[in-house]
């Protein structure tokens, strides 16, 4: 990295530690909130195991004075990985049902189909005073004693949305794809085709006639992992719009996922249209604007869509503008605070004095001449050509998977080049299973030699030299090749047999996660692998054999970057995280970390964060590149697409142009400048070569 690297990500850092989104005075929040130990925050009628941690009431009524305000539609809780956002929005959910200041509406959870069940638990562990729904299928919920599930498609006259006293504590949990399906575009142009209708795809709002519009009938709209908004005019953002709840809050640790420019698709769920308003103002009095204070006229400008639209977002705006009348902005409408921020903004305290210092650990180990070389001539087969134009879509690509995957799963064990096909086929699932019971048959994967681990080149292990003094041709096959696998072992063997303490074990796709839990499994080490399709009991066993259990039960868990993280709260039994692989974004070290590092009060041990890495190999290329956004968006399309489940089979390139030797992503509305490549093909040419560290 260079210079401007730095300057660049430290500009982007104090974005979001501006005080200014930041709260203070933690006696007076305890007071508006009813809470009368302040050294022991509890809103009323919260369990009595349920607690607030001390940073978390000043968020709670800073919320609810935005709410108040009125000035805008909705609010950002942008809080780091691991600070408790869907604890305070659910305190903030209990403040209203119980102030009555909801006007005998409902509430809605929005939250991605994986987190449903988890969701529903954390409210339950809340409290009690909510009678929670789901709306959907029962299929997406495993536990079937489910008897508030409302499977019908909700209408404008549902029961929920009779405005009757006993409804005033009703949440309605639902999940990003059933509201798009149910409420979104699709199911709008149905209805305007069945009624004889013609379908207005840029009409702002939802046909007032429409049977599907649930338009005005939510009190409050909860909106997890909330970056998923950026995207304009996309079904979910659609449907988002359309509720048109009296409040939304949006829930994200990366609010400015892809950039700052992110905040254009926010604005139509978060902001009023004063267009009147908007349209009449003098251009002389910006800078009065810029620094309005709610309840004046110049704010009501400020915070309005038009506004935005007109002179934030537009392209002929230059950064630094944009910048400056943002900030203006979102000191209106967010809230955000780092482990680096103070507990309060009265108070000498830090958040990070409830943490332990967090340190971490490059662990670079190369291939031998011999396994590099096999390395390289598998990869020079593919270095060009592992993306594939979709036929008659001239802007469309897919990834050769089938090209791209033994390439990556090679850095991890060269003979998972030759067995990355048996890696994502059914049945790793039933080996995964296999090894989690305690069954033999998860080695079936490996029991056959495969060529590329047995070339006589690569040269057998030296038993001698094998972490833990363990004699296994199993183990011996899977060592040669692979050289993270012993360093994980030497590390392994101090802190689990030694010193008996857990760990967790990141890892980037699928066919890796399997790979360690095969090289536990001969080590004799208890572990566990938490697979993205894991059942609910599963899951459940797994994370309480962990963490019921001290020095004895399952001591490794191994899981991959595609696991969903919600309430994976390790910190309470690990203080060791292994990157087995590089993760694929910042946004996704920081929630692999935050499972161990978040709400560690009263522990004082460091965490230690090791990172394994394997010079000259493609994983090391692309962990260049999404650390410093050299190739914005490309990392998440790769990773998504190694999921078991992956829905989208191409991507489009037409939001990237090459400037000034660059590939950048152009943001919504964003034209190309002059001399900017816009041809698909070079595009994908600098891609392919920019992958392997080449110009």
């Amino acid at each position: 990295p260079q210079r401007k690297d730095f300057v660049r990500v430290a500009e982007q850092q104090s974005w979001l530690n501006d005080p200014a989104y930041q709260c203070k005075n933690h006696s007076e929040a305890c007071r508006n909130l009813n809470i009368e130990n302040e050294e022991y925050p509890q809103i009323p009628e919260m369990r009595p195991k349920a607690i607030l941690i001390e940073w978390q009431p000043v968020a709670v009524d800073r919320l609810n004075q935005i709410r108040q305000n009125g000035l805008t539609r909705g609010a950002i809780l942008a809080d780091a990985v691991g600070l408790g956002k869907s604890w305070e929005a659910l305190a903030l959910m209990m403040h209203i049902a119980r102030t009555e200041s909801h006007q005998g509406k409902a509430f809605i959870v929005v939250v991605p189909y994986r987190f449903l069940e988890q969701w529903i638990e954390k409210i339950r562990a809340f409290t009690d005073i909510f009678r929670i729904r789901i709306c959907g299928s029962k299929r997406q919920v495993e536990n079937e004693s489910w008897t508030d599930c409302v499977e019908e498609e909700l209408t404008k006259q549902h029961r929920i949305f009779r405005g009757e006293e006993c409804n005033r504590a009703e949440p309605l949990v639902t999940s990003h794809t059933t509201l798009s399906a149910r409420h979104g575009p699709s199911a709008v142009k149905a209805w305007c085709e069945n009624n004889g209708r013609v379908y207005n795809q840029d009409a702002p709002d939802m046909p007032a006639d429409c049977e599907w519009s649930l338009q005005g009938r939510f009190a409050m709209a909860i909106f997890d992992e909330a970056h998923v908004l950026r995207e304009p005019g996309s079904n979910f953002s659609l449907a988002s719009q359309w509720l048109q709840a009296s409040f939304n809050l949006l829930l994200t640790a990366t609010p400015f996922f892809c950039g700052i420019r992110d905040f254009e698709s926010y604005a139509l769920t978060l902001l009023r249209s004063c267009s009147s308003i908007a349209n009449a103002y003098d251009p002389t009095r910006m800078t009065g604007i810029v620094h309005s204070v709610v309840g004046s006229d110049d704010a009501e400008i400020l915070c309005s869509r038009e506004f935005v639209s007109k002179h934030v977002m537009a392209p002929e705006i230059n950064a630094r503008q944009c910048e400056t009348r943002l900030r203006a902005i979102l000191k209106h409408l967010m809230v955000r605070r780092t482990v680096a921020s103070c507990v309060w903004l009265d108070s000498d305290r830090k958040i990070s004095a409830c943490h332990p210092a967090a340190l971490r650990v490059p662990i670079i180990t190369p291939f031998k001449d011999a396994g590099l070389q096999i390395y390289q001539s598998c990869a020079k087969k593919y270095q060009y050509n592992f993306l594939d134009p979709v036929p008659g879509h001239s802007q469309r690509y897919k990834w050769g998977m089938q090209k791209l995957r033994p390439v990556l799963m090679g850095s991890t064990w060269i003979g998972l080049m030759a067995l990355e096909r048996r890696l994502t086929s059914p049945r790793l699932i039933s080996d995964i299973d296999a090894f989690n019971d305690g069954r033999s048959e998860g080695r079936s994967f490996y029991q056959k030699l495969v060529p590329a681990a047995t070339e006589p080149d690569v040269g057998r292990s030296d038993r001698n030299k094998v972490p833990l003094g363990i004699k296994s041709e199993g183990l011996d096959l899977l060592l040669r090749g692979s050289p993270k696998l012993c360093s994980l072992l030497q590390l392994l063997k101090y802190q689990v047999c030694l010193l008996r303490e857990k760990a967790v074990i990141w890892t980037y796709h699928p066919g890796e996660e399997i790979f360690v839990g095969a090289a536990l499994y001969e080590t004799g080490i208890p572990f566990a692998i938490l697979h993205p399709d894991s059942h609910k009991w599963r899951r459940e066993s797994i994370i309480k054999n962990l963490t019921a259990t001290s020095g004895n039960g399952c001591m490794v868990l191994v899981l991959s970057y595609l696991v969903p993280s919600l309430d994976l709260d390790l910190h309470l039994v690990c203080r060791q995280v292994y990157l087995f692989s590089p993760p694929p974004s910042r946004a996704v070290f920081d929630q692999a970390i935050g499972r161990v590092f978040a709400f560690r009060c009263g522990h004082t041990r460091r965490v230690t964060i090791f990172e394994h890495r394997v010079p000259n190999t493609l994983d090391i290329n692309l962990d260049k590149h999404s650390r410093w956004s050299d190739l914005p968006g490309f990392e998440i399309d790769i990773w998504k697409t190694l999921a078991p489940k992956f829905e989208e089979d191409s991507f489009a390139v037409g939001r990237y142009v090459i400037r000034r030797d660059q590939i950048l992503t152009l943001a919504p509305g964003e034209r190309p400048v002059k001399d900017d490549i816009k041809d698909p093909r070079q595009i994908v040419a600098k891609l392919e070569r920019l992958k392997w560290g080449r110009r």
